[in-house]
């Protein structure tokens, strides 16, 4: 650093290499780079006593009045015991924040920020993401956020709400989020109208379905009829044979499956958990043509959406072969098996950890047994008996008279 007398922009137009100090302006400096590119430097004590610097501009499009204009603005931010870089930082999140709310800042764009920048903290973030991906983006992702309608929202949602009330409802809440997110970080103006505002809140109760053990008799001879294609018909069949969630059994990779351990290694969807799934014979018999592709239930190089499943459903009734059992969603198939495993006398605990639950309270700090061999023994148990109840049933004899 060498210092001048006075500093004038002269001097700043032949400085070739090193610095300039501004004596009248304690801090201020231009350096020049190697480039040949000159710059001006604030450099200043922190809060904490440590020394730090600032860029503020380069020369000679930021001219030396101007750099000292700058200088006196960083200064008195410093004076307050503040920090100029948080005034610095502040400056160029709203002009990024301004040119978002420009061309361009579609509702696909604000959602992905608000999973970066929010969603990704949270410990049940993806489950919002995946119902944002999978059904609300993939309808209304290319309008601009500023741009977005109440009544585009409820073409969505309305759907949505008439196949899964719940997950319709978890996907306005998901939707609200992305636009509160968006007016935080001042890239939605505060005025602009909520698409989001005159649409009920939709009661989320909880569900209480099962399959009674007739029900799931004809549910499996129904799908043996092929009202379905067979990969929908697979991923039921294995959900209730593993009592896994149908997203996960969708998603299920060929490299997680081993034939001859007969297990299934997987990630659970909402607590990030690492599962090993004992695998039936029946559910092995599934897989064992299916294992190839990077996905065992792939549609077009991707694993089958979830999605998917429903739709199925709908389209069978459309068509006039609809499933014999009324009011059911693939979902109750895992709790069909829980509830199938109870009554045929499974302990709590495995069965719990045939979900992928972590149990409760105490519990589950200090009892981190894998129950491995319990599982594979209640599930073998549970494949025969479903086995037993989808037999086709012998019409009794008739007496002779």
């Amino acid at each position: 650093l060498r210092n001048v007398a006075t500093l004038t922009t002269l001097a700043c137009e032949r400085l070739k290499r090193g610095s300039l100090g501004d004596p009248t302006h304690p801090g201020l400096r231009i350096m020049a780079r190697p480039s040949g590119a000159k710059v001006w430097i604030y450099r200043f004590r922190d809060p904490a006593g440590k020394m730090a610097q600032l860029l503020i501009g380069s020369f000679p499009a930021l001219s030396l009045a101007d750099a000292r204009s700058e200088w006196r603005n960083h200064r008195a931010t410093r004076d307050k015991h503040g920090d100029p870089r948080d005034d610095v930082r502040q400056r160029q999140e709203a002009a990024k924040a301004a040119a978002m709310r420009g061309k361009g800042y579609t509702l696909t764009r604000a959602a992905e920020s608000y999973r970066k920048e929010h969603l990704s903290k949270l410990a049940r973030g993806d489950e919002q993401w995946r119902i944002l991906e999978r059904e609300i983006l993939p309808e209304i992702g290319s309008v601009l956020l500023a741009d977005l309608k109440p009544s585009q929202v409820m073409a969505a949602v309305v759907p949505m709400r008439a196949r899964a009330p719940r997950v319709a409802a978890m996907g306005i809440s998901a939707l609200r989020g992305v636009i509160r997110h968006a007016r935080s970080m001042n890239r939605l103006d505060l005025d602009a109208a909520d698409p989001t505002a005159g649409i009920p809140t939709i009661p989320q109760g909880k569900r209480s379905r099962a399959l009674s053990d007739p029900e799931i008799g004809r549910l499996l001879r129904w799908l043996d009829s092929g009202a379905v294609s067979r990969t929908i018909a697979d991923v039921l069949r294995l959900t209730l044979y593993t009592g896994a969630r149908s997203g996960e059994v969708c998603a299920m990779r060929s490299r997680d499956v081993d034939i001859d351990a007969k297990t299934w290694t997987h990630t659970q969807g909402k607590t990030g958990d690492v599962s090993v799934t004992p695998l039936s014979a029946p559910a092995v018999e599934i897989l064992r043509n299916r294992l190839g592709e990077e996905y065992v239930f792939p549609v077009r190089g991707n694993p089958v959406n979830q999605k998917a499943l429903s739709v199925a459903l709908f389209a069978s009734r459309q068509a006039g072969d609809a499933c014999p059992i009324d009011h059911w969603t693939p979902h109750d198939l895992r709790r069909t098996t829980r509830t199938g495993l109870a009554r045929l006398g499974c302990p709590f605990e495995i069965g719990e950890s045939i979900l992928g639950h972590r149990l409760p309270g105490v519990a589950g700090v200090y009892n981190v047994y894998a129950y491995a061999d319990e599982m594979r023994s209640w599930l073998d148990r549970w494949a025969e008996h479903v086995a037993e109840i989808a037999a086709p049933r012998a019409k009794p004899a008739r007496a002779k008279r």
